[in-house]
C-alpha cells in the first residue's frame, strides 16, 4: 500500500529518446501534475521549475552563440545567470511566479504576520525561510529521482546519473542549501532538466554525420591526410559537446549513433 501512495505523488515522466526542445518541455511540464496531489503547492512548483529549466538553457545557449569566436569560451558567472532573472523577461516572469507561489503558500500556513510598517516580522522571515529550503529540498529530491529513473534505460542520457554534482547531493543524503532554493537554477533537478534539453538537441540530423565520420575508413584515393584530419577533429569536438562525463558516457554516445 505505502509503494503504491509513494509511486501515485512521484514525478513520472517517459522519454522516447527523439523529442524536440518544445516535446520535452511539454513532457516535463505535464508530468507535475503526478505530485503529491495532496499538496498541490508542490506540483505547481514543479512546474514553475521546468520553464526556468527552459529558459536558462536557452539563455546558456545565447551566452555561447555570443562567444562563438571567442578563443576559449568562459560560461557566464554565478552573478551574471542571476541578472538574467530580472533583465530576461521571461525568466522574470518565471521568477515572479514562484514568488506568488510562495507568497499562497505562506499565508497557507500562516507564516505572513507583519509588523505596522507592512513588512513581515523576523519570526515570520524564520519561518518563511526554514519552509522554503525543506519545501524545495523534498522537490529536488522527487524530480531529480523521477528524471534519473526516465533517463535510466534511455542509451543518449543513461550517463547523467553519473554526472558528479548528482552523486554528490545523492552521497549528503538529499541535502540543498539556502542559496539553492533561492537561486532555482542551482538545483539538482534543474540541472538535470537543463542537460537532458542540451543532450537531445545536440543529437540526430547533422551532428550524428559528423559523429559518424570517426568510424567512416579513409579513401586514399580522394581523401587527403588534411580532410581526413579536419574531419576527425570535428567529430572530435561534437563529441565533447556532449560533455560525456567519463569512457562509460563515450559509449553511450557512440551507441546512440
Amino acid at each position: 500500500m505505502a509503494a503504491t501512495t509513494a509511486a501515485t505523488q512521484a514525478y513520472h515522466v517517459e522519454f522516447n529518446g527523439d523529442e524536440t526542445e518544445q516535446e520535452l518541455a511539454v513532457k516535463l511540464y505535464g508530468a507535475a501534475d503526478g505530485i503529491k496531489p495532496s499538496e498541490p503547492h508542490f506540483a505547481r512548483l514543479a512546474r514553475v521549475v521546468v520553464r526556468i529549466a527552459q529558459r536558462h538553457m536557452q539563455k546558456l545557449r545565447e551566452h555561447r552563440n555570443a562567444h562563438e569566436g571567442d578563443e576559449e569560451y568562459v560560461p557566464p558567472s554565478a552573478a551574471e545567470e542571476d541578472s538574467w532573472q530580472n533583465d530576461d523577461a521571461a525568466m522574470k516572469e518565471a521568477f515572479s511566479r514562484l514568488a506568488g507561489e510562495l507568497e499562497t503558500l505562506y499565508a497557507h500556513k500562516r507564516m505572513n504576520t507583519v509588523t505596522a510598517t507592512g513588512n513581515y516580522t523576523e519570526a515570520a522571515k524564520g519561518q518563511q525561510k526554514r519552509l522554503r529550503l525543506g519545501v524545495f529540498e523534498e522537490l529536488n529530491c522527487i524530480l531529480r529521482n523521477g528524471l534519473l529513473a526516465a533517463t535510466r534505460n534511455i542509451t543518449l542520457l543513461s550517463h547523467l546519473a553519473n554526472k558528479s554534482y548528482v552523486r554528490t547531493e545523492i552521497d549528503n543524503l538529499d541535502q540543498i542549501t539556502e542559496v539553492n532554493s533561492k537561486r532555482v537554477v542551482c538545483l539538482t533537478a534543474t540541472r538535470l532538466m537543463i542537460d537532458i534539453f542540451f543532450t537531445m538537441s545536440k543529437r540526430g540530423g547533422a551532428n550524428n554525420q559528423v559523429l559518424t565520420t570517426l568510424f567512416k575508413p579513409p579513401n586514399p584515393l580522394v581523401d587527403s591526410f588534411e580532410s581526413m584530419y579536419a574531419d576527425m577533429d570535428k567529430s572530435k569536438t561534437a563529441l565533447l559537446a556532449l560533455e560525456p562525463e567519463d569512457a562509460a558516457g563515450v559509449l553511450n554516445v557512440i551507441m546512440a549513433l
